[in-house]
């Protein structure tokens, strides 16, 4: 369903969750992406995660071509490197196997009709 939220939790090795995605396909197709990653030096809060996504989201939808992390953060390292699949946020991406499974279109379940 076009412009509906879906939400996922990114966890790791423990099943621990670390970060929120939030992904949504627009109503001309595009499917927006936006993510928050929890510092390691912070517990994990579900809402404040969502609530970054969202954000995020948001801003992806802002513009065809995804903004430079140093133009909203400067050079200034927030929190120690993860290995992240995904960048903040991103617009008109290819949704992963499991974001396929999510976001429920005919082309994704191999309708051809």
């Amino acid at each position: 369903m076009a412009n509906e939220i879906f939400y996922y939790y990114l966890r790791d090795e423990g099943n621990h969750p670390y970060g929120c995605v939030a992904i949504q396909e627009t109503s001309d197709g595009r499917i927006n992406r936006g993510v928050s990653i929890c510092s390691t030096r912070d517990n994990f809060n579900r809402n404040h995660a969502r609530g970054l996504a969202l954000k995020r989201l948001h801003e992806a939808g802002e513009s065809l071509f995804g903004k430079p992390f140093e133009k909203y953060y400067g050079s200034k390292k927030t929190m120690p490197t993860l290995e992240v699949p995904f960048n903040k946020y991103d617009c008109n991406v290819e949704p992963t196997e499991f974001e396929k499974r999510i976001i429920v279109k005919p082309q994704y379940l191999g309708n051809n009709n």
